[in-house]
């Protein structure tokens, strides 16, 4: 999962700074579209099937394999099992939201790089850039939270003597910082590229 990783990690960057070069503008700067009017919080459906945005398969791999470890980490019991159902409570509505706004416009990166997406995946991906900038402070402190509750799983896993538990906490919180850095900046950037050159 590290290496895959850091491919992850290159790529991204690289297809960061060919749209940055190409479009000029702040990152952070309001972008807006006909299409984002409607989008509110958690609870409401994107227009991700509509268009066939889809997460790109090797980070929607790294969460499915996240979960999985965090599932036999509640397996093992005792006080690690406890701390690591406390880091599922708290993950649990942010992997959601990831995987529903955060994330899909990322899969057209490699569309991006080598022509135009299609009318229905223009509007989808500015729509769901658009909810990460106004989610984004909650998002970071979901991030905190999480954290906290890695931190604590470490603890109680070394503890009672479980490295393998220990490991994936570090991968979890290096996962997280992953994100923070590189992948949310990525979908922002993405969807104030697309919103300025909207046809």
């Amino acid at each position: 999962m590290r290496f895959r990783t850091a491919l992850i990690l290159v790529t991204v960057l690289l297809a960061v700074a060919v749209i940055a070069r190409l479009s000029g503008r702040p990152l952070l700067g309001n972008f807006q579209h006909e299409g984002t009017a409607g989008a509110h919080g958690h609870g409401e459906k994107t227009s991700q099937s509509r268009a066939g945005l889809k997460i790109p398969e090797a980070l929607k791999a790294e969460h499915e394999e996240l979960h999985k470890e965090l599932a036999a980490a509640i397996t093992v019991g005792g006080e690690t099992g406890q701390a690591a159902q406390a880091v599922a409570d708290a993950l649990h509505l942010h992997f959601e939201a990831e995987e529903r706004f955060a994330l899909p416009p990322l899969g057209l990166l490699k569309t991006l790089a080598e022509g135009e997406p299609d009318a229905g995946s223009r509007e989808a991906a500015i729509e769901m850039a658009s909810m990460l900038k106004r989610e984004y402070p909650k998002m970071l402190a979901e991030h905190g939270e999480i954290k906290k509750a890695l931190e604590k799983l470490i603890t109680v896993a070394k503890k009672e003597s479980r490295p393998g538990q220990v490991e994936f906490a570090h991968r979890l919180m290096s996962h997280a910082q992953t994100e923070e850095e590189v992948l949310y900046p990525a979908t922002l950037l993405v969807g104030r590229f697309l919103a300025g050159t909207d046809h």
